[in-house]
């Protein structure tokens, strides 16, 4: 009898660890505000992490930046939001977790709203990026980049090591004012009819 309990207690106790380390997923969210007047430049740095940006579709509709971090299993994500002058600067930093010595896969994931017709200024060691919406320019320096745009710039450029983009230009764009410096790149690009 003593034996069952044993392996009920610890089958309990399993359970439970369980339980606990799933609510640990998504288990903080944070938002962060800043008003958006006299700024226009975003600027995006730090340690790698997964993130999409977003632009309103008329000024009055955002006249904020909201930045919205979620922590995942295993990680927290931290930002901090400094503005200098017209420009805003989002620094990520990612906080691993360890357990007994095990490590957990650490892809925490952050959303940033945008006012439209901002430079949008992009410099992470790996990123994966979905970003939609109306910008001045966007430039992203990545080592390792997944990135997905579907909107519109004046200006696109990419510089890195690797990527794979997927690139939906709904406003006409001129070749010139696109720059894709990248040693390994897989690209899909489709321009504006």
């Amino acid at each position: 009898m003593t034996h069952k309990r044993e392996i009920f207690i610890v089958c309990s106790i399993i359970v439970v660890a369980i339980v606990l380390i799933n609510n640990m997923s998504e288990s903080a969210a944070e938002t962060q505000r800043l008003d958006s007047k006299h700024i226009k430049n975003i600027s995006v740095v730090g340690d790698s992490v997964a993130f999409d940006v977003r632009t309103a579709k008329r000024q009055r509709d955002n006249e904020t930046v909201a930045l919205k971090t979620n922590d995942k299993r295993g990680c927290a994500l931290s930002a901090d939001i400094e503005r200098d002058g017209d420009t805003v600067t989002v620094t990520f930093k990612k906080h691993d977790k360890r357990f007994w010595g095990v490590w957990w896969g650490c892809t925490p994931t952050a959303s940033l709203q945008l006012p439209p017709d901002l430079s949008l200024t992009i410099e992470l060691s790996d990123m994966a990026a979905d970003i939609r919406g109306a910008f001045k320019a966007i430039s992203v320096t990545s080592d390792h980049a997944l990135l997905s745009f579907t909107g519109e710039t004046e200006k696109f450029y990419l510089f890195g090591d690797a990527a794979l983009i997927n690139l939906q230009f709904l406003a006409p764009i001129l070749n010139k004012d696109i720059t894709l410096n990248v040693d390994k790149l897989v690209s899909r690009i489709k321009y504006a009819q």
